[in-house]
């Protein structure tokens, strides 16, 4: 392409400094709806209050999910006058797996390998060159949720996801329950830190309430050990996204997965995947 290479020859070394130095960084808050599904569905099953802990959480934007309009299938969710409205489309199922009211949360945290400073035009700006051109949509709702996060940030600290991962779980009073969310994450580690993740979560899930929320490939969830139970009509779609929740009460684990969600947050299809044991599965 003529245009491409004119850009390219004009901004070689502004574009080559660039790549050497940044990282893919995204923060679409229309992933809200199925966190916030995740989220009904832990406190359904966990009687301690919860506390959000996002992994890989970019801006934060997600952490902020509770003031924002959301509208899954009719079913709306959050303030009404919120200015950022995302609109989900949805089947029966999920509707069966939304919450009456947004989940409440006692505290909220996330952790990022290069944190998005939402103060920072330059940090901003990059923030919004991963949002596809023709989504006019989405950067409006990325800008609109700037403009709240920027009246009340959220708390992101700088750090790796997996070994910042138990100091944090470690922070949490006892009092309440870890709720470990990602999304996307795992397609940015090998399998050793997968695993290394997915056994941090068994240790300290042996000791205290917990419970573990993916959004992620359904093939990156049944490469963990003990691996997801995922039918295998939605195991051969990998552009899409399966949430998935594994929990433990009582040092008891059990898992289910929730249901498939378009990689960019635009629809969601509820699942009928029974809960199970955690069990470790030989390979």
């Amino acid at each position: 392409m003529p245009a491409f290479r004119d850009f390219y020859s004009a901004y070689q070394e502004q574009l080559l400094s660039r790549i050497r130095a940044g990282s893919t960084q995204t923060n679409n808050v229309r992933r809200s709806a199925a966190l916030a599904i995740g989220l009904h569905y832990a406190h359904a099953r966990i009687s301690k209050p919860l506390v959000l802990v996002e992994l890989g959480a970019s801006a934060g934007l997600l952490l902020l999910f509770d003031r924002y309009r959301i509208n899954v299938g009719g079913h709306v969710l959050g303030p009404e006058n919120s200015p950022v409205d995302l609109r989900v489309a949805a089947d029966e199922r999920t509707a069966a797996l939304l919450p009456a009211v947004m989940p409440r949360l006692v505290d909220r945290v996330g952790v990022d390998l290069a944190p998005i400073d939402l103060s920072d035009a330059a940090q901003v700006r990059w923030l919004e060159a991963f949002v596809f051109p023709e989504a006019h949509d989405d950067l409006e709702r990325l800008r609109a949720a700037r403009a709240i996060a920027q009246d009340d940030p959220p708390h992101v600290v700088h750090g790796d996801a997996v070994t910042s991962l138990p100091v944090i779980l470690d922070s949490i009073s006892e009092a309440y329950a870890p709720v470990v969310f990602h999304c996307t994450l795992f397609s940015y580690l090998d399998a050793l830190q997968r695993q290394a993740m997915a056994e941090c979560l068994v240790t300290v899930g042996s000791r205290r309430d917990l419970c573990w929320l993916p959004l992620e490939g359904a093939d990156l969830l049944t490469g963990v050990q003990p691996a997801f139970e995922i039918p295998s009509d939605v195991a051969m779609q990998n552009s899409k996204f399966v949430l998935a929740a594994r929990w433990w009460t009582k040092a008891i684990p059990k898992s289910s997965v929730l249901a498939q969600v378009d990689a960019r947050g635009r629809s969601i299809r509820g699942l009928h995947n029974p809960e199970s044991s955690a069990r470790y599965r030989s390979s």
